[in-house]
């Protein structure tokens, strides 16, 4: 379960545990490393689009910003 090995992951919004787990899997294993990711890279994840790319980039930039 991908929302168990990253909880922090859990945190962003319309994110399954799957999805959790793809990210991980590409790498993506922390709210900070999404923040700092292209979208355009994270649509080579199955299953990711260009917009949801787009809001999680920008929804992790959120959270970490805002030291949450």
């Amino acid at each position: 379960d991908g929302a168990a090995a990253s909880p922090e992951l859990a945190r962003l919004s319309g994110v399954g545990p799957k999805m959790i787990a793809a990210l991980i899997a590409a790498g993506y294993d922390s709210l900070a490393r999404l923040a700092a990711a292209n979208p355009e890279d994270l649509t080579s994840i199955k299953g990711l689009g260009t917009i949801k790319a787009h809001k999680i980039v920008e929804e992790a930039q959120g959270l970490v910003s805002s030291g949450e």
